[in-house]
């Protein structure tokens, strides 16, 4: 623990506290300067309590919610002040002391000038690391191994800003969530701030906190619906996992139109609330060269369980999974096995474990692709998608054209980039430098590349950055 050791308990007025809070953090403290209230009324003698008014919420905002440290300041008998702006607002009693833990509201100056000891703040990170309004929420999005407690004076204009006066340090526990934090974090402000007005650490001249560690400034802002958005192209298997626990409600809006086989831009998606816990495939954290990949977002019909379930294809080439899915204007987490069965039903076979041992599979390019209506080319064998492929899309496409090729013995290689190239001949364009760019599959001459293919009754591409097509026989 940084503190400032003091060798007598400094003199004070008995203390009229102003005190700010909301939330569960903040009831400790709140109890805490309670309890020395009791014990010594020559430390502390009034308490008032300042909150933010009740709000509807639900359906048809029927029900009223109060913040929680309402019933707590009646339930100890402490005045009441509920607002939701200081805009105008004047304290009804003179105050010596403010007090402020986990608001959400800037105390304005001239209420803490007001006060002859000015305020205090306890804020549940290692500040100048995560200021702002969510430092429990950042600190397990970031996967602290180690957090901590600050107590410091209230800055006039800016939160978390104020001169350290304490600070505590604290291992976190292995998976640790929100309420653990809480119920670690909550106790340690509590008896940090307590020791604060016992010792009269709060009256000038102030000491600095001592053995403070030079930690890299932060901010942690209020989380908003937009930090439960996946961002399937950044976000690894653990990123889902930790934001699902943390924040939970994981959502995207891209998925609904591919596993329902309509096309995108139409005003046809909808928005995919996940529900968790998410979980990765058996198979997911170490994959051999020849299981089936695909582009991060991608989603696999799973019939390795019952009833189906949906996979998705993350960053880090693992395969993730949710309990859950709620669709948008549907009922409630009852989407999971509608998505599968509709997958399956429009984009070819499912992901097994049968088919990942047995079958070579076509590792996609991580292209982009932005994809339309099925079999579009001039000759019918290519297959226009709505999302980069999956390797059922692979196995429809080859097996539509192996099936249809006017040749027994063919070269045949695929890569996707979203268009046929136009010839007669169908197949695709990838125009990226040193990948594949066409393939004349009806003549069976010699692809344009640095690689040979080789011509059997079996086909397969050699180019590492494309994959391996399973092989086929005519």
């Amino acid at each position: 623990m940084a503190g400032s050791a003091s060798a007598a308990a400094k003199q004070h007025d008995p203390l009229r506290v102003l005190f700010c809070g909301a939330d569960e953090f903040s009831i400790y403290s709140l109890r805490a300067l309670h309890e020395l209230q009791k014990k010594r009324t020559d430390k502390v003698e009034s308490i008032d309590v300042v909150c933010r008014p009740d709000k509807r919420v639900g359906r048809g905002m029927k029900q009223i919610q109060e913040v929680p440290i309402k019933g707590v300041a009646t339930e100890l008998g402490l005045k009441l002040h509920q607002i939701d702006t200081f805009q105008d607002w004047v304290p009804p009693t003179s105050f010596n002391l403010i007090v402020a833990v986990s608001f959400g509201l800037l105390v304005p100056a001239r209420i803490i000038e007001s006060a002859k000891y000015g305020g205090l703040n306890v804020h549940p990170s290692l500040l100048p690391e995560f200021r702002g309004a969510a430092p429990i929420q950042h600190t397990l999005l970031h996967r602290r191994t180690r957090s901590g407690v600050t107590l410091q004076t209230m800055h006039p204009t800016k939160f978390d800003h104020g001169m350290v006066l304490d600070q505590s340090r604290v291992d976190l526990p292995p998976d640790s969530q929100y309420q653990d934090l809480v119920g670690l974090l909550g106790p340690l402000g509590a008896k940090m701030l307590a020791k604060c007005i016992y010792h009269g650490n709060f009256v000038p001249p102030l000491q600095e906190a001592k053995g403070l560690r030079g930690l890299k400034a932060s901010y942690a802002p209020k989380l908003t619906p937009e930090d439960r958005h996946i961002n399937w192209d950044t976000w690894t298997a653990d990123d889902i996992i930790t934001r699902d626990k943390v924040i939970g409600r994981l959502w995207d809006t891209t998925t609904y139109t591919w596993c329902m086989g309509l096309p995108p831009h139409e005003g046809q998606a909808r928005r995919l609330t996940y529900h968790g816990p998410w979980v990765v495939h058996p198979k997911g954290d170490s994959y051999p060269e020849t299981a089936v990949e695909a582009n991060a977002g991608s989603p696999l019909p799973l019939t390795d369980s019952r009833p189906a379930r949906i996979g998705f294809c993350t960053v880090d080439k693992r395969l993730i999974m949710p309990s859950e899915v709620t669709i948008e204007g549907e009922r409630r987490a009852e989407g999971l096995q509608k998505l599968a069965q509709n997958l399956l039903q429009n984009h070819g076979e499912p992901l097994h474990n049968d088919l990942v041992s047995a079958t070579p599979a076509f590792a996609l390019s991580s292209a982009a692709c932005t994809l339309s209506n099925p079999l579009s080319t001039a000759s019918g064998f290519g297959r226009h998608i709505s999302r980069p492929p999956s390797d059922a899309d692979v196995m429809k496409c080859s097996q539509t054209m192996k099936d249809k090729s006017p040749r027994p013995s063919m070269c045949l290689a695929l890569t996707w980039s979203g268009k046929s190239n136009g010839d007669d001949g169908g197949g695709f364009h990838e125009n990226a430098p040193g990948l594949l760019e066409g393939v004349d599959w009806v003549n069976g001459d010699r692809i344009v590349s640095d690689e040979d293919v080789v011509k059997t009754s079996h086909w397969h591409s050699t180019f590492p950055t494309l994959g391996v097509a399973p092989a086929l026989s005519h």
